[in-house]
């Protein structure tokens, strides 16, 4: 892909992702988070082969603009909150991000070493399968807020653990300091 041709695709990633997640970010459904793993997966593929070219150009512009266009696609998609839990389903496909943004940190200021090539190829083949694994098959439960037990289910479930009264005792006193 010549520069045109990738400023050209980067920018209409930008508006794509713009558009899908313009949405409240106050509450992610399960379809929103899925359109946006694919996205990420997309994006993140587009930049990695970018990514690899820039760096081996030593092209410092087209680096920092990779950069920022992952901070910006990871800064729209906050995790930080329970009801964003929708987005735990397809972690590996912001991972997948993240190991593209480590690989051009570390071009950035030097070559990247062997270990540091061979540790971001071993991460980003593994994060491609489980991203591909998460949206064709997502764990919806991952999504789903943690039940409420009262003290004496979780006491029951305790024991059915395998649990001592003595180690429920000092557990329950954690529990409700």
């Amino acid at each position: 892909m010549n520069g045109n041709a990738t400023v050209a695709v980067l920018a209409m990633l930008i508006v794509l992702s713009e558009s899908c997640f313009a949405s409240d970010l106050a509450a992610v459904s399960h379809n929103q988070a899925a359109t946006e793993a694919v996205a990420n997966r997309k994006l993140a593929n587009v930049l990695w082969e970018q990514t690899h070219k820039a760096c081996a150009a030593k092209d410092w512009s087209k680096q920092s603009a990779i950069m920022k266009v992952i901070n910006e696609q990871l800064n729209a998609q906050p995790t930080n909150n329970l009801k964003y839990s929708a987005r735990f389903v397809y972690s590996s496909c912001q991972q997948m991000l993240t190991d593209v943004s480590f690989i051009n940190g570390a071009c950035f200021t030097t070559s990247p070493s062997k270990h540091e090539l061979d540790y971001v190829k071993k991460n980003w083949s593994e994060d491609s399968k489980l991203c591909d694994a998460e949206i064709s098959n997502p764990d919806l439960s991952l999504a789903e807020p943690p039940k409420e037990q009262t003290e004496a289910e979780w006491e029951a479930e305790q024991r059915k653990n395998g649990e001592s009264e003595e180690d429920i005792a000092f557990m329950r006193r954690v529990r409700n300091s």
